[in-house]
């Protein structure tokens, strides 16, 4: 017996659409982790301190609604490292996933160089502008790489009078006010919330739920992932979790067949199958979408692995397009 993915060209039209989304059926995001362990070098550890991070990241996507498991869809080089107080960062993207283009971005926090990365030769420059309000200074990205200042936090939280709750499962979460965060072509904050684990001194969750132009409400969960080094945390990669929820039901009118999952699909014999193949009255399909096809919700989860992780070992060269040299 075969499982075919198929669309009927008869009397009673089959449309193979749509999935009420669900990872269960496949490997976890954590398991990801568990089966590519990662290798971690910590120049001058003993200082504690996070000067320049470097590592390639392997990406993996599934969307719940044509999906049925995690497929890698990009890799880079990601380098960071704070310089005489400047936070500089450049990302070298493979060509492979890449449409075969050697491509590097390189960002300091007053301009963003794009440039070919076997070449070095510019191609653009552009002024960075920093749409984050600085009295957001002490939640910036790169304090996530490791363990968290977390009184600091609190203090400036509670001097910005942010909400601050302290969870039942012992997480302690802050809510920034939409404020601080501009909108953009038409969309709205609705809210910013980040939890920490005060026992790990780490960014637990990172949630932020927007209302599109369009009235859909679109919720990104992203969740940083550590590795213990000697007793210290090492984010070693994130997972985010993207939940788009579609208010108004598209209107085909005519009925249409929903498979939920895969296993929702009818088995057919290979014979019959080739049978209906010659006779034109089916054919294979990639585009395979579950769920109900009116419906345009869906949950992304991506995946972000970082590999081979360098603490502390990144020259000031690899950022020296922005560094005015």
């Amino acid at each position: 017996m075969k499982k075919v993915f198929l669309t009927v060209t008869a009397l009673s039209c089959l449309l193979v659409m749509g999935c009420k989304n669900s990872l269960n059926n496949t490997a976890s995001p954590e398991k990801l982790f568990e089966d590519k362990p990662v290798t971690i070098t910590w120049n001058n550890k003993a200082s504690g301190e996070i000067e320049s991070f470097q590592t390639d990241v392997e990406v993996y996507s599934m969307n719940n609604r044509k999906d049925t498991a995690l497929s890698i869809s990009s890799k880079y080089r990601l380098s960071m490292k704070k310089i005489e107080g400047v936070q500089y960062s450049r990302i070298d993207f493979n060509p492979d996933y890449n449409d075969g283009l050697a491509r590097s971005i390189v960002t300091s926090d007053k301009e963003i160089v794009f440039f070919d990365t076997n070449t070095m030769e510019v191609e653009y420059r552009m002024p960075f502008e920093n749409q984050m309000s600085g009295d957001l200074a002490f939640l910036n990205a790169e304090t996530g790489l490791s363990r968290l200042n977390l009184d600091l936090i609190m203090s400036e939280s509670k001097r910005l009078a942010f909400d601050v709750t302290e969870e039942d499962s012992g997480l302690i979460s802050v809510s920034v006010p939409n404020d601080y965060f501009p909108s953009e072509s038409g969309d709205a904050r609705v809210s910013t919330r980040v939890s920490f684990d005060p026992v790990e001194e780490v960014v637990n969750e990172v949630e932020i739920v927007t209302l599109t132009e369009d009235g859909d409400v679109v919720t990104s969960s992203n969740y940083p992932v550590y590795e213990d080094v000697d007793g210290t945390p090492v984010k070693i990669g994130l997972i985010t979790i993207i939940d788009t929820s579609v208010p108004e039901l598209l209107d085909f009118g005519e009925e249409y067949q929903i498979y939920e999952s895969e296993d929702d699909i009818p088995e057919l014999s290979m014979s019959d199958f080739e049978k209906m193949v010659a006779s034109d009255s089916a054919f294979e399909t990639t585009d395979l979408i579950f769920g109900d096809p009116a419906d345009l919700s869906s949950i992304e989860t991506v995946v972000e692995m970082y590999t081979d992780v360098e603490i502390n070992k990144t020259d000031d060269s690899v950022f020296r397009l922005v560094m005015g040299e």
